[in-house]
């Protein structure tokens, strides 16, 4: 039999305040995990296997040799007679895991839909957001022109504002893309600064033949409630430009202005407004004086502006009309690229202060650029985080269903706070690969996703249980079972007959102790044969556990056992496949995974698979949420982190076979979220 690596280290008593399971509000009870013993080389488990054959097993394999074990064998005879007492036959088959009994039961901050009650509402209605109330839906959604340009007046020869709808949707107008700090900054002087290049974007409109412009700082509200409407709509403004003028600042050290252009481009909005316009008609001046208006190709804007130009080719190949991408990745790939460049300083200004007019800075500003991408948008918010208005645009655009899927990936490094966000997968997937079987339907006031019609179940952590099997029904083996129950019967007739005749009551008696001593190869005869299906159990043990440990502890002896566990070829991190053909994972995992620190193990006997991986905290929960390149995708879960009822954290994501997720009971809608006040 194998032995655990004697150079595994690991500390027996990790009951910290980790490592606990919420069972009410507040309310939590120790989480006892089973150790590993490194001085006897083995594991020690708290077992629950069934005492006869437990026992049965012992008096097999351990034939007496010296006094001191004949005495020993002895006892466990005496204790394998008791047991003969018990009528109980073992537990019973259900086909299902342990059912996850709990739920979130509280109020989420927003939810997917319009009938579902929210805090978001809530607070939209005792402190409405600045947003004009005039304001509807559609109008923000489908903006055919911008609520505001600059018009040429040739009878005076002026430049002024227009607002008049009628006019604004006939007019055919340049929408200039630039970064503020090239040009000017706030203070003192600003104004000065901001009319030398009002100056120089209005003559490069007219010298190309448009008598209407919009800039931003022009053609916006002067309150926060109409510049929340003009960001909602921004995206509107460049898809219905005629031309785009990109305006670079001169450098005196390069002539090509380079690094003008460098600048430009790391800004978070002038990527989307390079993208949503005709990339056909995009044009640029350098610096701030009347010089000439340059056309220019989107691929040379991205060769000149952008540092990570490799890594955005795609979407500049799309938005060219070379080549389309998938919508998923399409938009994956602006959320990067987007991600990748910088934002304005976030806002320090109070709720009090939001309908001012001075200028505040979103903290969400990348959000909302890359919403202009989506089909549906969210309404600026100042109160709001990133993390925040990011599940609200997903939501909004719950067809492409972003927050399901980042379910189910594993990041490098889980996040203490919205651990369903994820850019990458360890496991190498692409985020449209996987296949959601889960529904987010709201996101909780932690930064947690509420999902519902999923299925969990509860893994096992403090000892072995008792694991029913499915076997061929036969006759002899029915007997086998049967008859050892009738030693105390047939003792008991002995004793009566003493006072009849002692031969007979002798040869009764030796009956009874003959069927004593071939019991326990009876019992385990009785309770073998082939096996069609095995109760499932999730069961986990701190430490490395080897197959032939895990066989042993689940099936009650050693060899020949009715069912066989092997290591998983590629369900975990630490899982490596085998140098031959068939598909099983190579021994050596064990010997590896036990140098490695917070290392735990996991049993499945449906599978009848032994994985390992590594978790911060103990995971008590397993989520079946997706299913990916053949296999299923089932999240594990700590428990007594969040701050609400129901909410769970994510420790890793194990890759396992698809129909142990049908073997798993619907529950009540959970939320998987980040670590609260509990865990500090």
């Amino acid at each position: 039999m194998s032995r655990t690596p004697p150079s595994l280290h690991l500390e027996l008593n990790d009951l910290d305040g980790r490592n606990r399971r919420r069972i009410m509000p507040g309310t939590y009870n120790e989480l006892v995990l089973q150790p590993i013993n490194l001085d006897r080389g083995r594991v020690e488990v708290n077992n629950s296997l069934r005492r006869v054959n437990n026992l049965a097993v012992s008096l097999l394999e351990n034939t007496p040799t010296n006094f001191r074990s004949t005495v020993t064998w002895l006892v466990t005879l005496i204790s394998f007679a008791f047991t003969l007492f018990s009528p109980y036959d073992g537990p019973l088959y259900t086909g299902y895991y342990e059912t996850y009994p709990r739920g979130f039961s509280e109020l989420p901050w927003v939810t997917s839909s319009p009938m579902e009650p929210s805090l978001y509402e809530r607070e939209s209605q005792t402190q409405p957001l600045p947003t004009p109330h005039d304001a509807t839906g559609q109008e923000i959604t489908f903006a055919l022109c911008p609520r505001y340009l600059m018009l040429y007046d040739r009878a005076h020869k002026c430049w002024l504002r227009c607002s008049k709808q009628e006019i604004l949707k006939q007019q055919r107008y340049v929408a200039v893309s630039y970064r503020q700090s090239d040009f000017f900054t706030r203070g003192e002087g600003e104004n000065v600064q901001k009319e030398v290049l009002i100056k120089s974007i209005q003559h490069s409109c007219l010298s190309i033949g448009h008598s209407a412009y919009w800039l931003d700082f022009q053609c916006t509200g002067e309150s926060q409630e109409e510049k929340n409407l003009d960001l909602y709509r921004i995206a509107d403004v460049f898809r219905g430009a005629s031309r785009t003028l990109i305006k670079i600042k001169e450098t005196s050290d390069d002539m090509s202005s380079s690094q003008g252009w460098k600048s430009w481009g790391s800004r978070v909005w002038t990527l989307p407004e390079a993208l949503l316009g005709p990339c056909c008609t995009l044009c640029y001046t350098v610096g701030t004086g009347l010089g000439p208006v340059h056309d220019i190709g989107l691929h040379q804007v991205a060769n000149l502006a952008y540092e990570h130009h490799d890594k955005e080719m795609a979407i500049i190949n799309t938005y060219g009309g070379r080549e389309t991408l998938g919508r998923i990745e399409h938009l994956l790939l602006l959320k990067d690229a987007i991600w990748r460049r910088f934002s304005g300083p976030p806002s320090q200004s109070s709720v009090a202060n939001a309908s001012a007019s001075e200028f505040t800075a979103y903290p969400a500003e990348r959000v909302y650029a890359l919403m202009g991408f989506f089909e549906h948008r969210i309404e600026p918010n100042l109160l709001e985080t990133e993390s925040q208005a990011l599940a609200r645009l997903f939501l909004a655009n719950y067809n492409d269903r972003f927050l399901a899927r980042m379910v189910s990936m594993l990041p490098r490094k889980i996040s203490p706070t919205s651990c369903w966000y994820s850019d990458e997968d360890v496991y190498c997937t692409k985020l449209w690969e996987v296949e959601p079987c889960i529904q987010v339907l709201a996101i909780s006031k932690t930064g947690a996703v509420v999902v519902d019609d999923c299925r969990a179940a509860v893994m096992k952590w403090n000892g072995f249980p008792e694991v029913a099997f499915q076997r061929d029904k036969s006759f002899k083996r029915l007997i086998c079972c049967v008859l050892p129950r009738f030693f105390w019967l047939i003792f008991l007739m002995s004793l009566g007959l003493l006072a009849v005749s002692s031969v007979l009551s002798i040869f009764v008696m030796g009956v009874s102790f003959t069927l004593l001593f071939v019991s326990p190869r009876l019992i385990i005869y009785g309770h073998s044969g082939r096996v069609n299906a095995v109760q499932p159990w999730l069961i986990g043990a701190k430490g490395v556990v080897t197959v032939e440990e895990a066989s042993r502890m689940v099936c009650g002896k050693t060899e020949p056992g009715p069912i066989r566990f092997s290591y998983n070829a590629r369900g975990s991190t630490l899982s490596i496949p085998h140098n031959a053909d068939i598909p099983r994972g190579n021994p050596s995992q064990a010997s590896i995974a036990s140098r490695l620190r917070n290392v735990y193990t996991l049993i499945d006997t449906v599978s009848r698979s032994v994985y390992y991986f590594q978790a911060e905290r103990v995971p008590t929960v397993c989520v079946f949420t997706g299913l990916e390149g053949g296999l299923g995708r089932f999240v594990l879960c700590s428990e007594g982190h969040g701050r609400c009822e129901g909410e769970l954290h994510k420790e890793t994501v194990l890759r396992m076979p698809t129909h142990v997720g049908d073997m798993m009971r619907r529950c009540d809608r959970i939320a998987i979220g980040g670590l609260g006040d509990d865990s500090q």
